[in-house]
């Protein structure tokens, strides 16, 4: 017979020992208490998967996995596999190892998607190099959106990111079908928006419940090689093709231009780097061939009243880009 449980939370786990604790206990210290915490320790060489395992003996709800390192994708694919033919679940919540959550976090993001039927709720974050944010609610915004594409202007200026899994509460069904790809870094651009833009609504809460650790250890931050440039690239131009070829205009004409924006940032950091100058190249191509080939969006003050609150923190990188590079 399998456990019910009504969230599950799944944590891929990976050389975090300092951080561990403070996320771990900021999840088991929800106001919401029915869920069941899935750690899986990817690998860790320092005593991160003795820390899981501790928890798993304080807490009947936490289940730990100890595997050979094979990055975050497989780790959540692992997960979310033993989830569905092992517990029954409702909604699915997926929150990173050197982050931490508000202690309301699963409460809010739960009502928010029951009261208002939808399948996917979503909250702001705080992007914090802190060992600790002190942050009190003192009132909730809620809306609701007709759609993931309108979610990027209401969103805006709240930090919003829809390249990522956590923030989020997510219904089973939309990760039935669903896994993260085991041979690519930035698995999380190749997925995420698969779930978010399946649904025609969601429920937002504007607070920001989910704190997002700067970490310079992080596999994403560090020992950069062409081969992460080159899934860094696809994981952008991937769901930027299917949002032309599905006409989501907002979520296009957005990551079109984060595009953009990261190939300048991308550009200025490693303009010197030899052993780059390939991928480099492939970059401003591929800038290059999604300016070229929707000549009507460009140039960017071109833009109705609807996009301008979305372009404008963008507007004088992208002609500073292309200009430079003669896009």
């Amino acid at each position: 017979m399998q456990e019910k449980t009504c969230i599950c939370i799944i944590v891929p786990v990976y050389n975090v020992e300092e951080y561990l604790h403070r996320c771990i206990d900021s999840i088991l210290g929800q106001t919401f208490s029915d869920f069941f915490l899935i750690l899986v320790d990817d690998g860790s060489t320092d005593s991160s998967g003795r820390i899981c395992d501790e928890y798993k003996e304080r807490d009947t709800r936490v289940k730990v996995f100890h595997k050979n390192n094979g990055g975050q994708g497989e780790a959540r694919n692992l997960a979310l596999d033993w989830a569905y033919e092992h517990i029954s679940f409702e909604w699915v919540a997926f929150i990173d190892s050197d982050d931490w959550v508000h202690y309301q976090y699963l409460e809010i993001l739960y009502d928010a998607a029951v009261n208002n039927k939808v399948l996917l709720s979503s909250c702001g974050y705080i992007r914090s190099a802190k060992d600790s944010v002190d942050l009190e609610i003192t009132g909730l915004s809620k809306g609701l959106v007709d759609s993931a594409d309108n979610l990027i202007a209401f969103f805006e200026h709240n930090e919003f990111n829809l390249g990522v899994p956590w923030g989020r509460l997510y219904h089973k069904s939309l990760f039935v079908d669903l896994r993260y790809p085991t041979d690519r870094y930035y698995e999380d651009g190749f997925t995420v928006y698969k779930a978010l833009f399946c649904v025609d609504r969601i429920a937002v809460v504007q607070e920001k419940l989910y704190y997002w650790f700067v970490n310079s250890n992080s596999t994403t931050l560090s020992n950069i090689s062409e081969k992460k440039i080159n899934d860094y690239i696809d994981a952008m131009l991937e769901p930027i093709a299917y949002y032309k070829e599905h006409s989501f205009d907002k979520a296009y004409k957005h990551e079109v231009s984060t595009f953009l924006y990261r190939l300048g940032v991308h550009l200025e950091s490693y303009k010197n780097d030899q052993s780059l100058q390939r991928v480099n190249k492939r970059f401003r191509k591929e800038a290059r061939r999604l300016i070229r080939c929707d000549r009507k969006t460009f140039p960017f003050s071109q833009y109705d009243d609807g996009y301008k609150m979305v372009f404008n923190r963008y507007e004088y990188l992208f002609y500073k880009i292309i200009n430079r590079f003669g896009l």
